[in-house]
């Protein structure tokens, strides 16, 4: 079996994710932490789009600060975690473009994680790919239209989480939700 089959045995049918929440919460240090895992325990590299020139990203990661330049380069190789930072920008949000990168990604064997502030920028139809969100604290309505859609009013339980607190919410398990706390490296998904 294959490095990237051995993740995606693992991640089941989680082939979009989306990380949202506000500045500073920890989104990019979740981030960070699935790619070191999909490195160190998979051999599978990120690819990855942040536009902020200061943030840093693990050595596993193939980085690109240019759009334009990112996502013609995600169709040319397979078997990649890809990682799109800020794609709830006002610069990138709701560009039906994009729904392709949502809906097309597991055919390159990819694995897309889309990164951002507010799920709800982004058009019905990419936020209806994405099969695991790593939720941030949301404001009230933007949690209560997720848990609409989910059918899933757990999802509420993302508004006033403390910074580094997220909750993981599988769109196909048994369990919508589970509360996680990034601390000290840890993270039950991979023990």
């Amino acid at each position: 079996m294959s490095r990237l089959a051995k993740l995606l045995n693992r991640l089941g049918d989680r082939l979009h994710v989306g990380i949202f929440g506000p500045s500073l919460c920890g989104k990019s240090n979740v981030g960070k932490w699935l790619m070191l895992q999909y490195w160190n325990l998979f051999g599978v590299r990120s690819l990855v789009l942040d536009p902020n020139p200061l943030q840093k990203w693990p050595a596993c990661a193939l980085r690109f600060y240019n759009a334009d330049k990112f996502w013609p380069y995600v169709w040319t190789v397979r078997g990649c975690c890809v990682f799109a930072d800020e794609m709830s920008s006002r610069k990138t949000r709701r560009q039906e473009a994009l729904t392709e990168y949502f809906t097309r990604g597991r055919q390159n064997d990819h694995v897309v994680h889309i990164m951002g502030h507010d799920p709800m920028d982004l058009l019905q139809e990419q936020r209806a790919q994405i099969q695991t969100y790593f939720l941030f604290d949301q404001m009230p309505q933007k949690a209560q239209s997720m848990a609409d859609e989910w059918s899933e009013p757990r999802l509420l339980e993302c508004v006033g989480l403390p910074q580094f607190e997220f909750l993981m919410c599988d769109k196909y398990a048994d369990k919508a939700t589970r509360r996680h706390k990034i601390t000290h490296g840890i993270f039950p998904e991979f023990k």
